[in-house]
């Protein structure tokens, strides 16, 4: 599905993450949006002419941007946005040791209500697990090295 999609996709950012690190992401809240959701909007600024047209599916949210300055050809932008909730993000941080410790609903840190709040702003902290991981797996290779009568060394790869 597409959460585990992105949970691979995204994963390196996940590992970078030192244990005990924590990672802040801002994401709309979907249930508000299709709720609030505006189909067409045109806009004039500085002689410039933007005209949104929003529309989704049963997976995205979607927003063509075109942008009229007159003189040259009108640039258009399409953005595509998944319709991820709450318990998809909790799947998707999982594997990567991940805990969503508070979830607020707007910038003004209020709490999160799946209907009202506008955002979804999760804060979750990575377990040490990945750090126990590392000093076994170097443990191992660094055993197996002495076992086999090679000299152990350094290796950046492992750490």
């Amino acid at each position: 599905d597409a959460a585990v999609q992105v949970a691979r996709e995204h994963g390196a950012v996940f590992a970078s993450l030192r244990p005990d690190g924590v990672l802040v992401l801002d994401y709309l809240n979907v249930r508000h949006a299709e709720a609030k959701h505006a189909s067409d909007e045109v806009k004039e600024i500085d002689d410039v002419t933007y005209r949104l047209t929003r529309w989704s599916d049963d997976r995205h949210f979607f927003k063509r941007i075109v942008i009229d300055g007159g003189a040259a050809e009108p640039f258009e932008h399409v953005e595509r946005v998944a319709k991820f909730t709450l318990q998809d993000f909790e799947r998707m941080f999982a594997p990567h040791h991940l805990a969503i410790e508070r979830v607020c609903g707007d910038y003004s840190a209020s709490p999160y209500d799946d209907v009202t709040s506008p955002r979804m702003i999760l804060m979750a902290r990575k377990t040490g697990m990945d750090a126990g991981t590392g000093y076994f797996r170097d443990r191992l290779f660094r055993t197996r090295l002495s076992v086999s009568g090679d000299t152990p060394r350094y290796d950046a790869s492992i750490h």
